[in-house]
Formats: C-alpha cells, structure tokens, sequence
C-alpha cells in the first residue's frame, strides 16, 4: 500500500526505509495500520489499508482509530471524504493539517505501462488456455472455500486464478489451510493457475476479469481496473466464535449465495455490461487517480516547508 509512495519519495532524493517496528523514530513517517504511534516521527502521515476498514464502525471509525496524533491525514475517494466529514466535529478525526482526498496510493499502478508489461509476462508464464481469466482472492482460506470456488467453475471454459494472502506465521492455521487447498488442487486441472503469496495482488487483478472473494478489500480495488467482483456472502470469516457469515458493506460488489457462484460467473462471462451499473458506483472509490503519490509527496513538502507549491490543495 505504501510502496508507490516510498519510490515516489525516493525519486525525489528521500532515504526510505520500511520497518515491522510500529516504533520505529523517523523524520516523515507515514501510517496506515489501525493502531500507531506517530509522536516517534517529527512529521507524520496516515493513511487506510483497507477500503471497507473498520465498516462495523462506520461512519465513524475514528472514534477507535484517532488521527488527531498526526500532521496530515488522506483518504481514498468520496466515499471516504464523506464518512470522515460526518465525524469531523470529533477532535479525534482531525490531523493538525487536516485530511485530505488525495487518493489511493496503489491506483496510480493501475494503469501503467511497468504493471501492464508484468501481467502479460506472468500470461505467457501460465500460458492460460482461455481468454476470460476468474480471481479467487478471499480475506480468509476457512471452510474450504477454495474447493467451493474450483468445483463451481472448473468446467467452464475460463480460466481459474488463485491469489491467497501471504499470511504471517501467527496466522499459521490459515497458511495451513492455504497448503492444504493447493496440494488438493495444484496440477489436477488444465485451468487452475496458482499466484504465489508473496505476489504483488496489482498483478492479480490486472491478469483477472472478475473477482470472487468473501469480504476482502481486493474486490473494491478491482474497481481501479474497472473490472467487477463477486462476494460469496455465505463464505464464513473465523475472526469470531462461532465464525460469522462474510460482510460487504457496499453496493459496488454483485453478493451471491455459493451455490449461485456459477451462475453469476457465467452472467458475466458471456456479458461483461451486465453489471455496467455496479462498476458505475465504483467511482466514490477512488479519487486522483495516476497523481496521488505525486500530490500526497507535494503535501509532506509544503507542509515541512521544503516547497511552496500548494497545488495539491
């Protein structure tokens, strides 16, 4: 998520340096994890991870997650603006220098020639048997979900891409699960392709022509690529007990039950405009997109006074 912003920063002759140290002291640091500790920086960013983060809170997730610590807070798109408007009368929401609509970092690779080129290398790698590719990307390997995906939609002529997340080694059940999903799979159809973990999801989703997930993130970012996403809503989550059935909160994702995951695949398969009307709603999203790490590295200038231009306002 920060890693556009990082090359950004280095082209224009700042050291970075990423850390799993959440106290790490820095000059500029920049955030985006739900809980930090910005008095370590001498100027300080913060930003979202998630584009449906803290949606059990909404509008209002600040009230657990205080910006009022930091020098500049930036937001994705409308949609956030507006959640973060509604709150704003809270001390708590509010950076010194304010918050910002400055756009989701990760956007500006969304259209651009180095990730364009990196998809079609990783195409002719998989040498994929048909033209319509589908993404199996969830939040959570639980409950099979995996197999669920594969025996839905492996005897249709599209091809199967599978993108886990690289989980950590806390989460050791989960990447256990994942082991346990491709070893089943791996090599048993001529259309299941594997997208290693430690992959970067752009890739993913620029590969792909449709999503399916349970209430993962990827399925918004889809909408960078213009491309539409399917949430199987049935799917459990194990981050509770007993597990819970998955949650997305927005109306720019098609929700089906597992057992009409094939017919929705197939109703986009053969008619891409079907849901023209849902991707529509994907543009309180994203705002600035192809600027935002240039706007956002313009800002942490003006506001260390090491440049006057105020255009990013």
């Amino acid at each position: 998520n920060l890693e556009p912003i990082a090359k950004e920063a280095e082209r224009r002759g700042y050291k970075t340096t990423f850390t799993q140290n959440i106290e790490q002291k820095a000059d500029i640091g920049i955030y985006c994890q739900h809980l930090c500790y910005p008095e370590n920086s001498k100027f300080s960013v913060i930003l979202l991870h998630d584009m449906t983060q803290g949606h059990n809170r909404w509008p209002n997730i600040w009230c657990a997650e205080h910006w009022n610590k930091f020098d500049v807070g930036i937001v994705p798109g409308k949609l956030w603006a507006s959640l973060w408007s509604q709150c704003a009368c809270q001390y708590y929401a509010n950076p010194r220098y304010g918050t910002y609509e400055l756009g989701y970092p990760k956007s500006d690779l969304a259209d651009s020639i180095v990730l364009e080129q990196y998809a079609q290398k990783l195409r002719s790698e998989f040498n994929l048997k048909y033209s319509f590719s589908v993404l199996y990307a969830p939040s959570w390997e639980y409950d099979e979900k995996e197999d669920d995906f594969i025996r839905a939609l492996a005897t249709l002529n599209v091809n199967l891409l599978i993108k886990q997340a690289d989980w950590s080694d806390s989460y050791s059940h989960i990447k256990e699960n994942i082991i346990h999903m491709r070893t089943m799979h791996e090599n048993k159809y001529d259309n299941v392709y594997y997208i290693e973990t430690k992959e970067n999801i752009m890739a993913a989703l620029k590969l792909c022509d449709v999503v399916v997930s349970d209430e993962s993130s990827v399925m918004i970012e889809a909408l960078m690529f213009r491309k539409p996403s399917i949430a199987v809503i049935d799917w459990l989550i194990p981050d509770t007990i007993p597990s819970r059935r998955a949650i997305m909160p927005v109306d720019c994702v098609i929700k089906c039950k597992r057992v009409e995951l094939r017919e929705y695949v197939e109703k986009l398969f053969t008619d891409s405009s079907y849901y023209h009307s849902i991707l529509q709603k994907g543009s309180q999203f994203f705002s600035n997109q192809g600027h935002v790490c240039q706007d956002i590295m313009d800002a942490i200038e003006y506001f260390t006074n090491k440049k006057a231009d105020d255009g990013f306002l």
